[in-house]
């Protein structure tokens, strides 16, 4: 089931209100508020737009350049995976992670006192979770390893 906030634009379009939340149990298609999806069919493929999240089913996946009806976000078809957001968003957090522990791969025997080798760790982590959620890109291109 989907509770959420629907509006029409004034092309008709359906779109989600700003500030609106979505629970679901299943998939939730965007461009045809799933009248075309069987959601019993356990054959039916969503797919996902990388840049915004927002869900298309098959019948509706883009073959070109469309604007997404939910947020706006222009979806290119190379932009759409068949994956959830949650699998895109892991795999980006895990190869930001990967990358910094790069740079950040100092064991606690390099140092003098295990509060330094925590501090160390800390400053790892806060720039694992600043560039996962695109916090003080300043200091986090600072390392070099983007």
């Amino acid at each position: 089931f989907h509770i959420a906030k629907m509006a029409k634009d004034k092309n008709g379009k359906a779109k989600i209100k700003k500030g609106s939340l979505i629970y679901y149990d299943k998939s939730f298609c965007v461009f045809c508020e799933n009248k075309y999806v069987d959601l019993l069919a356990n054959d039916t493929k969503f797919f996902t737009a990388k840049d915004c999240g927002h869900q298309m089913c098959e019948a509706d996946r883009p073959t070109t350049e469309v604007d997404c009806p939910a947020c706006g976000t222009k979806i290119k078809k190379s932009g759409i995976s068949e994956k959830t957001f949650e699998q895109l968003e892991y795999e980006r957090e895990k190869k930001i992670r990967v990358d910094i522990m790069k740079i950040f791969n100092l064991q606690e025997t390099d140092f003098d006192s295990l509060r330094k080798f925590h501090e160390y760790q800390e400053l790892a982590e806060t720039l694992i979770y600043n560039k996962v959620h695109k916090i003080d890109e300043a200091q986090v291109h600072s390392f070099r390893f983007c």
